[in-house]
């Protein structure tokens, strides 16, 4: 939180994970202050940040600014991936930025580049068990996309295998005792 002044007076979050200040920041809370909100996204060596700088009004008077930023690294992306199953990469030309993980495919950033650069979404066969939908961001100058890990027909292909032979284990386990038991699971 910034006052009409433009100083920081409030803040909260982790020091080391948000820059307290630069020119860019300082230009925006500037503009903020004359009522002009900003949305900013600015890549890193190591991922993302998103920033929202907006103006604190009241009876028409601006009584200062609020700063709200996220960063968008591999700690965040690991606990994005987490909640919903799959892993995530964001990724630039050529590179990626952020990952929850990466695909056993050594090649997977050069397979996604010409789509990374694209308008539409794309969905990338790579070698292995997965596969990348990738959809692109427009919140940067350079080409931005989000990159989602999923599961391809060998992957499931190998779990199927694995499920039929964990129910063959499992019966000849039970076979011993209950050969009923056994036939009621396969049926």
């Amino acid at each position: 939180m910034h006052d009409a002044r433009g100083q920081l007076i409030e803040r909260v979050g982790s020091a080391a994970q948000y820059r307290l200040e630069n020119a860019a920041k300082n230009e925006a809370v500037k503009a903020a202050l004359s009522g002009r909100a900003s949305l900013v996204a600015e890549t890193g060596d190591t991922g993302l940040t998103l920033r929202a700088i907006a103006p604190v009004e009241s009876s028409g008077r601006t009584l200062g600014v609020i700063v709200a930023e996220q960063r968008i690294d591999a700690a965040y992306l690991g606990t994005l991936a987490s909640k919903i199953g799959l892993d995530i990469a964001l990724v630039s030309s050529g590179r990626d930025l952020a990952a929850s993980a990466t695909p056993a495919d050594t090649r997977w950033l050069e397979k996604t580049a010409r789509f990374v650069t694209g308008r539409s979404s794309a969905q990338i066969a790579l070698d292995g068990g997965l596969d990348i939908a990738l959809a692109p961001l427009a919140l940067t100058q350079q080409p931005l996309a989000i990159a989602v890990l999923m599961p391809n027909s060998e992957a499931y292909d190998t779990l199927s295998e694995s499920t039929e032979a964990f129910i063959a284990w499992c019966c000849s386990q039970s076979w011993r005792r209950s050969p009923r038991a056994c036939i009621s699971v396969t049926t």
